[in-house]
C-alpha cells in the first residue's frame, strides 16, 4: 500500500465547516484501492486515470501518486472545498460537474453525493465530451448514477479499454 496521510478534511450533516480528520483504512478503501491496483498492473502501464465521483478526494490521493494523471469529477461545492484542501498534487485535474448519457442540469443535495435527473443547477456532461486519450483506469462512484455515467462514456471505454472500478 502507498504510504500516504490518512488524515483528510471532511465535511458532513453533523458539521458546519470541515474537519480535519484521521480516517481509518476502511474509510478510505484502502483495501479496494489496493485490489484495483493489482489489475492496472497487469493490463496497463499506469498512465492517465479517471476518478468519477471523486468526493473529497480519498481516492484521489491514491491515484495521484500512482499515474501520470488523474482527471476528477466531483460537482457538489461542499465536497469540491474539502477536495481543495486534500488534494493539491498538480497532476490532478478536477471537473466540477457532474457525467450522464447527455448533456443536462440535474439537481443534488448539499450533503448529499446522490444526484437526480430532476432538472436543478449541477451540470452533467458526457465522459465522452472530454475526448480523454490514454486512460488505463477509471473509478466511479456515483450512487444510483452509474448506467447513466456509462452510456455517456462508451466511446471512451471502447478507444482506451481501461480497467474500470465501480462502487456499488
Amino acid at each position: 500500500m502507498l504510504n500516504i496521510s490518512s488524515e483528510f478534511w471532511i465535511h458532513n450533516n453533523n458539521h458546519t465547516e470541515p474537519v480535519y480528520k484521521d480516517l481509518p483504512d476502511r474509510e478510505r478503501q484502502a483495501d479496494q484501492f489496493a485490489m484495483a491496483m493489482t489489475y492496472v498492473g497487469l493490463y496497463s502501464k499506469f498512465g492517465n486515470c479517471i476518478d468519477i465521483g471523486s468526493n473529497i478526494g480519498l481516492w484521489t490521493r491514491y491515484l495521484a501518486k500512482k499515474f501520470q494523471h488523474v482527471y476528477c469529477f466531483e460537482p457538489n461545492e461542499t465536497y469540491i472545498n474539502c477536495f481543495n484542501k486534500n488534494i493539491t498534487d498538480k497532476n490532478v485535474t478536477l471537473y466540477k460537474n457532474g457525467l450522464s448519457e447527455k448533456e443536462h442540469y440535474a439537481t443534488q443535495e448539499k450533503y448529499s453525493t446522490v444526484l437526480s435527473v430532476e432538472p436543478g443547477n449541477i451540470l452533467c456532461k458526457t465522459l465522452d465530451s472530454y475526448k480523454f486519450t490514454d486512460i488505463d483506469f477509471i473509478k466511479i462512484d456515483v450512487d444510483g448514477f452509474e448506467h447513466l455515467v456509462l452510456s455517456g462514456a462508451r466511446n471512451t471505454l471502447q478507444k482506451n479499454n481501461p480497467v474500470i472500478n465501480i462502487e456499488l
